[in-house]
């Protein structure tokens, strides 16, 4: 800002708020506190007693004029910077469009086309409102600006000045005349019209993704436990039945055999490791589409179809992985009734063997 004439007592320059007055007959000039707070009538300057003050009205005039030209200096260059970015950005509506159809020429699927077109459209209609908006703040600041020419040309009141700097202030702080400081980048705005339709019309996807890694790791997590209990309760079984002391008619290999194959012992594992088998695979698909879906804007409409296609399958094979597989809770009888009845079981089956091996004697001594 213009410095102006201080004064020479506070040293503080002078305002509106801090006028100059002159000192009569002398005409040496201080700010009104100043003088006002003199302990005695003499000019701090040359000594000569003064009678009185007059306002320095040239200083109001010339203070008055420097306000405006500086406000409206500060409204030109406002309005100059926001113009040539507002031009820049016109113009270059013009390439946007080239650039679109250029790439739009190329899309096949119609369906893929017809919403990429309408999001494309939608874009351009912001920068349509832009000319609009830049329309009506123009008319604001030729107004603006002619005003302020005349009040240089004419006298006018201190009040009304500060008005008119108050009212530019505000146009300048409320008022843009365009959205962006940055110009306008017709490859750069084709490209985020793209990556914004492709997340808005398969980023649903990667969102999928990570539900159905969580449910899958959840129900793994679950028939996980569920499989431990159920093997540690067999385990236990066994552990206690190798350490009871078997009768004389009982065969330990075989009565063991005979446990196994009724605690399911075998099945109870190759069940676990085929559903654990399903799990990883399923899980390994699921991280193979992730990276898949963090790169989507990389592939073409075609291949952003099959990929659409293949994670929604992918997710209902989760699914239904989910509802059909799963490890059930084992129940048994407490361990000493199960003792007695793997001890019948194994005599029944055994007498039943005999049986059938004595029949078959007889039948052939017959014969």
């Amino acid at each position: 800002m213009e410095q102006f004439e201080e004064c020479p007592i506070c040293l503080n320059e002078y305002d509106l708020n801090r006028l100059p007055v002159f000192l009569l007959p002398c005409r040496h000039t201080f700010c009104q506190q100043c003088v006002s707070i003199l302990t005695s009538k003499e000019c701090p300057f040359c000594r000569l007693q003064f009678n009185g003050t007059e306002k320095n009205t040239s200083f109001i005039k010339d203070y008055s004029t420097h306000r405006l030209s500086k406000i409206e200096a500060i409204l030109d260059e406002n309005y100059q910077k926001k113009l040539e970015i507002f031009d820049k950005n016109s113009k270059n509506l013009t390439n946007v469009k080239m650039i679109f159809q250029l790439n739009f020429d190329q899309l096949q699927n119609d369906q893929f086309k017809s919403g990429f077109s309408e999001l494309f459209n939608s874009k351009l209609k912001t920068q349509k409102m832009d000319e609009v908006n830049f329309y009506f703040i123009s008319l604001k600041y030729k107004a603006i600006k002619e005003e302020l020419k005349n009040m240089q040309d004419q006298n006018f009141e201190t009040n009304y000045i500060d008005y008119m700097v108050k009212r530019t202030e505000r146009f300048l702080e409320k008022e843009t005349l365009v959205q962006s400081n940055e110009f306008l980048d017709g490859k750069k705005f084709y490209q985020e019209c793209y990556s914004e339709y492709i997340m808005e019309k398969f980023g649903y996807l990667k969102n999928e993704l990570e539900l159905s890694e969580k449910l899958l790791d959840s129900h793994f997590k679950t028939n996980n436990e569920m499989f431990l209990r159920n093997n540690g309760l067999v385990r236990d079984i066994i552990s206690k039945l190798e350490l009871k002391k078997l009768p004389k008619d009982i065969n330990l290999t075989e009565f063991k055999e005979m446990v196994n194959e009724r605690l399911h012992v075998k099945l109870l594992i190759e069940n676990f490791q085929n559903f654990e088998n399903k799990y990883k695979d399923l899980k390994r698909s699921i991280q193979n589409k992730q990276i898949i879906a963090d790169d989507l804007v990389e592939f073409c409409e075609y291949d952003l179809l099959d990929q659409k296609s293949q994670i929604e399958d992918l997710i209902t094979k989760v699914d239904i992985f989910i509802k059909l597989n799963k490890i059930e809770k084992l129940s048994f009888k407490p361990f000493e009734t199960s003792y007695l009845t793997f001890i019948s079981d194994y005599r029944s089956n055994h007498s039943r063997k005999k049986f059938d091996k004595y029949k078959i004697i007889n039948h052939l001594l017959k014969i």
